[in-house]
C-alpha cells in the first residue's frame, strides 16, 4: 500500500482496529489512526503515537484485519496506547461490546466502595471522637478565688538522677528550683537509683519483679515517678525542666495534670497529682501487662511504649473513657508549660543555656488575655536517645516533606501531566501553611492518636 493510502474498505466497510475491532479511519497526512467521528486535526494535536507491534498473540478481531500486511495494519487510538477517554459515541460494527473491566479492577472497586470507605468513615469518626475527648479536657489556669476541691496537689517538687551528683549541664536546676519555691513553701526531693529502688520494694512489691527486669534505665525511672506521684504526690519535673516564674498557678485547684507535647500526644515529663490518686494506681497496675509487648521494635518505641509518654497517653485514653469528673486529668497544652517541639532546633538551642533562662513569654493567643505566663522552659534534654531514636525523630520532623513528595510522585506518574502535579503540589503547601497557621496536629490526630488507641487501648 503506498504511502498515505487508506486501508481498502470496499469489502469490509470501514477499517476497523486490528486490535479490538472498532470501525476506525486514517489520517492521510501521517497515517495516524482515529475513530470515528472525531476530528482529525484535534487527534494530531494530541498526544505523541506510540507504535504498537502486532504480535502473533494478539487476537484477530477485526473483520478487514486478516487482508492487511503486518505494515498495514491499524489501531485505534485506545489500542495504540493514547490516553483516550471512553468513545461511547462512537461508531459499533453490529453486536460489538465494548470490552469490560478485568476482574481484578472490578474486584478493587469492590473492596474500595465495600470494605475501604467503610473504613475510612469509621477512622474518621475514631478521629474525631479522641480528639473531642482530650479538648473538653483542656487545662485553663484558676484564680485565686475559685471553689476549692477536697484535695489539690501538695507542694512537693520531685526530681531523679542515678546519684546526686548531677552532670554540669543540670547541676544548677536544685538551686532555681529553691529560688522559685522557697523550703518555706514547697519541699524539694532528688531520688536517685538507689532510694527509688526502695520505694518500689518497700510500697510496691508486688511491681518488683517487672521493675527489675525491665532491660533499659529510663523504663525504671518511668515507672518511679508514677509511683512517687502516687505514694507522696506532688509535681514531678525532668532536669531538662527549669523554673522561670512560680508553679503555683499551674497547680492550683488541680488533682492531676498531664501535659501535651508538639511531639505528638501526651508526655511523663511533667506530672502532677494528689497523694493516692486512682489513676496512678492503674497506671501502675497496667505496668506488667506491657512490658513486653510485639511492637517493641526498637529501644526507642519499647520505653515509650512500655513506661514511657506513649504508654501514659494510652492509659490516659482508657482511663478517660471510663472515667469523669474528679478523677479526671486536666490536659496542659504544650505551650502553657514551656515545652518545645524536638523539631524546633532554634527554640531548643535558646533554651540550653540554664544558667540564662529565656524570658517569660505569654504561652498563646488566648493566654494573653488571661494574662497567663508559662512558668516552665525546656532546657537540654533527650539524654535516653540513641541510635534508634535519631531515626525515628528524623523521620518525625520531615514527615511533611515525605508525604509532599510521595503525592507529587504518585500524581505525577499516575497522570504524566504537569498541571495536575503543580495542582497537587500547590494545594499541599496551601494544608501545611493552614496547619502552622492554626496550631492543628494533623499527624497526631489522624494518625498518632487512632494508632496508639488501636495499638494499646
Amino acid at each position: 500500500m503506498a504511502h498515505g493510502a487508506l486501508p481498502p474498505i470496499s469489502e469490509y466497510g470501514p477499517p476497523r482496529c486490528s486490535s479490538c475491532g472498532s470501525p476506525t479511519t486514517v489520517c492521510e497526512a501521517d497515517q495516524r489512526v482515529v475513530l470515528i467521528g472525531e476530528d482529525p486535526a484535534r487527534s494530531q494535536a494530541g498526544s505523541i503515537h506510540r507504535k504498537r507491534e502486532r504480535t502473533s498473540a494478539t487476537p484477530d478481531r477485526g473483520a478487514g484485519a486478516a487482508q492487511l500486511s503486518p505494515s498495514q495494519l491499524v489501531h485505534c487510538r485506545r489500542c495504540s496506547g493514547e490516553d483516550v477517554n471512553a468513545d461511547v459515541d462512537t461508531p459499533k460494527p453490529e453486536g460489538y461490546r465494548l470490552p469490560r473491566a478485568s476482574p481484578s479492577r472490578r474486584r478493587a472497586r469492590a473492596f474500595a466502595f465495600g470494605v475501604a470507605l467503610p473504613l475510612l468513615l469509621l477512622h474518621l469518626l475514631i478521629c474525631i471522637v479522641l480528639s473531642a475527648r482530650e479538648r473538653s479536657l483542656r487545662w485553663e489556669p484558676r484564680p485565686h478565688g475559685a471553689a476549692a476541691g477536697s484535695l489539690e496537689v501538695p507542694h512537693i517538687i520531685h526530681q531523679m538522677y542515678k546519684t546526686l551528683d548531677l552532670p554540669a549541664k543540670w547541676a544548677g536546676v536544685p538551686g532555681q528550683w529553691a529560688r522559685l519555691h522557697p523550703p518555706s513553701e514547697y519541699t524539694y526531693i532528688l531520688w536517685t537509683d538507689e532510694s527509688l529502688r526502695e520505694l518500689i520494694a518497700t510500697d510496691y512489691e508486688w511491681l518488683l519483679p517487672t521493675y527489675d527486669a525491665y532491660p533499659h534505665p529510663t523504663q525504671r525511672w518511668d515507672a518511679s515517678r508514677y509511683a512517687v506521684l502516687h505514694k507522696y504526690g506532688g509535681l514531678y519535673a525532668d532536669l531538662d525542666l527549669h523554673p522561670i516564674a512560680s508553679v503555683d498557678g499551674l497547680l492550683r485547684r488541680q488533682t492531676l495534670l498531664l501535659p501535651h507535647t508538639p511531639n505528638i500526644g501526651l508526655t511523663n515529663a511533667l506530672l502532677a497529682a494528689t497523694p493516692r490518686h486512682p489513676f496512678l494506681a492503674f497506671a501502675l497496675q497496667q505496668l506488667p501487662a506491657y512490658a513486653s509487648k510485639w511492637y517493641h521494635v526498637t529501644k526507642h518505641w519499647a520505653v515509650l511504649s512500655s513506661t514511657g509518654s506513649t504508654y501514659i497517653w494510652a492509659m490516659h485514653m482508657r482511663w478517660a473513657r471510663e472515667h469523669a469528673g474528679s478523677s479526671a486529668a486536666s490536659l496542659v497544652p504544650s505551650a502553657d508549660w514551656g515545652k518545645c517541639s524536638y523539631c524546633d532546633g532554634a527554640q531548643v538551642g535558646a533554651h540550653r543555656d540554664l544558667g540564662n533562662p529565656p524570658p517569660a513569654s505569654p504561652a498563646s493567643p488566648d493566654d494573653r488575655d488571661s494574662g497567663w505566663i508559662s512558668p516552665l522552659a525546656h532546657g537540654q534534654g533527650s539524654s535516653w536517645h540513641s541510635g534508634d531514636s535519631r531515626v525515628v525523630l528524623f523521620a518525625f520532623c520531615h514527615v511533611h516533606e515525605a508525604v509532599a513528595l510521595a503525592v507529587v510522585w504518585l500524581t505525577w506518574r499516575h497522570t504524566r501531566k504537569l498541571r495536575p502535579t503543580l495542582c497537587a503540589s500547590l494545594c499541599l503547601v496551601l494544608i501545611v501553611a493552614v496547619q502552622r497557621l492554626l496550631g492543628l496536629l494533623l499527624l497526631e490526630t489522624f494518625l498518632g492518636r487512632p494508632l496508639v488507641w488501636l495499638l494499646m487501648s
